[in-house]
């Protein structure tokens, strides 16, 4: 799938170094043979999955899963886009990449955690124990702009 057709939707699985590192790969411009693209096999990654392995992964935070939100709308980056990229030559992309980290938690289901169990997690309106648990073990979000 071209990035530009990519909606807003969601990547649920594991935190591994190879989901880090296609997660971490630039959304792409214009084709992957652009001097901007970042393939996920890139020797320019190296350094930044490195230390978001190593830090994600350290005693304290024991990272679990990863939730990729593609589709997403930067502010910031859109008022750079608007600034500069807007007027350049190239057709960059306009949205970004969320990712956000969870510590394991559990889950009173013996379903794989998956896109579906998460939007019903994110969906409960009410204080239960089980969301109280799911939010405590949220570590965070980087933005990946293209």
């Amino acid at each position: 799938m071209h990035p530009k057709d990519q909606s807003s939707r969601l990547d649920v699985g594991e935190f591994s170094e190879e989901r880090l590192r296609e997660a971490l790969s630039s959304l792409g411009v214009v084709s992957p043979d652009s001097a901007h693209f970042v393939a996920p096999n890139s020797p320019r990654l190296d350094s930044r999955i490195g230390f978001y392995k190593e830090y994600l992964s350290s005693r304290t935070l024991r990272a679990k899963w990863m939730v990729v939100e593609y589709g997403y709308t930067d502010g910031d980056y859109l008022d750079d886009y608007v600034g500069f990229y807007s007027r350049s030559h190239l057709d960059y992309p306009r949205k970004c990449k969320r990712i956000h980290f969870f510590a394991d938690f559990q889950v009173d289901d013996p379903t794989p955690f998956d896109e579906e169990k998460l939007k019903s997690l994110l969906s409960e309106r009410s204080a239960s124990q089980r969301v109280k648990d799911f939010q405590d073990k949220y570590l965070g979000f980087i933005i990946v702009r293209p």
